[in-house]
């Protein structure tokens, strides 16, 4: 996990890099074999109050992730709120 300058992680946010390795699940299921994912959150972002970030995520700087939202893919463009499960682009920072 790289977490960049000046982020603020409010309470109850997680962020998750590791989990179980779905390609093969018949076999995993027994198995328990883990796959690891970099998390990547930019500088000056903002994850509000019981947020999840998920494996392999990378949030752009400038960002901010609504409360109860659950990043399940990269948010790239900079200076906007996102918000909702999953998480999408709901508007610009002004």
């Amino acid at each position: 996990v790289l977490i960049k300058e000046n982020v603020t992680l409010s309470y109850g946010v997680s962020i998750i890099s590791t989990g179980y390795d779905t390609n093969n699940w018949n076999e995993n299921k027994i198995n328990k074999q883990h796959i690891n994912k970099k998390v990547t959150i930019g500088k000056n972002v903002w994850l509000c109050a019981n947020v999840t970030v998920l494996p392999g995520v990378m949030i752009a700087e400038d960002v901010i992730v609504a409360a109860g939202s659950v990043v399940t893919n990269d948010l790239l463009e900079s200076g906007y709120i996102y918000g909702g499960v999953p998480a999408k682009k709901i508007k610009k920072i002004t």
